[in-house]
């Protein structure tokens, strides 16, 4: 698995997922981040943070290592 991209994609998940009502949400390898509590501004945030930094635009389907895999055959 590529370190930079989980690590890219970890970081901006935590920050998506900051506030105190999500405070029991662990993203780690196996979060299906489709599952998790978007709203449209807040998905549109993170993906726009996200391909910003790897200039890669991605659907963000399934466990985050399978888009940190995807993500980094692209990269």
């Amino acid at each position: 698995m590529n370190t930079k991209i989980y690590k890219l994609l970890q970081e901006n998940l935590a920050q998506a997922f900051h506030l105190p009502k999500y405070a029991n949400i662990q993203i780690n390898a196996d979060t299906v981040v489709q599952d998790l509590p978007w709203t449209p501004a807040r998905y549109k945030k993170f993906k726009d943070a996200v391909e910003a930094e790897l200039h890669l635009p991605c659907d963000y389907v399934g466990t985050l290592r399978s888009i940190v895999d995807d993500l980094s055959e692209r990269y």
